[in-house]
């Protein structure tokens, strides 16, 4: 595949992921009234699950064809924060996995833990968001 293919393809994956979290948010601020969670629980599962399977696409191919491949060949000196970023995916990878595990044990009617695992999942949110600017704040930095 060549480098433009695989830009774009990172581009298109970056573009779903959004969505995604787009969807995630929604889902979280659905204000649902019933004592039983189910049918906002279903929804919160699926759209996790979902981001999981995207996030996983998009940093398989920043890791193995995208930007870290690239910037380790052509600025070295770089090496570092390139494994910073890299870590942070193994980090990202493991939380969304705790997140989704808790998911699949939660209770419909057990509200404090579907708090707890909602405002986990927010902040996990965040996260992916700061990621992504310090993924695009090393490129701009490679490239220049």
């Amino acid at each position: 595949m060549s480098d433009t293919a695989i830009s774009a393809q990172v581009l298109a994956e970056h573009e779903i992921l959004m969505h995604v979290i787009n969807a995630l948010r929604t889902v979280l601020d659905w204000q649902d009234r019933d004592y039983d969670l189910s049918r906002k629980l279903s929804s919160l599962r699926f759209a996790t699950q979902s981001f999981q399977r995207h996030l996983e696409r998009l940093v398989s191919l920043e890791e193995h064809d995208g930007y870290m491949q690239w910037i380790r060949q052509s600025r070295p000196d770089l090496e570092e924060e390139v494994k910073k970023l890299h870590e942070d995916h193994e980090e990202l990878r493991g939380t969304l996995n705790e997140v989704v595990h808790r998911l699949e044990m939660l209770a419909p009617t057990d509200h404090a833990a579907y708090a707890a695992v909602s405002d986990e999942l927010t902040k996990f949110l965040l996260n992916v968001e700061r990621h992504g600017n310090q993924e695009t704040q090393l490129l701009q930095k490679a490239l220049l």
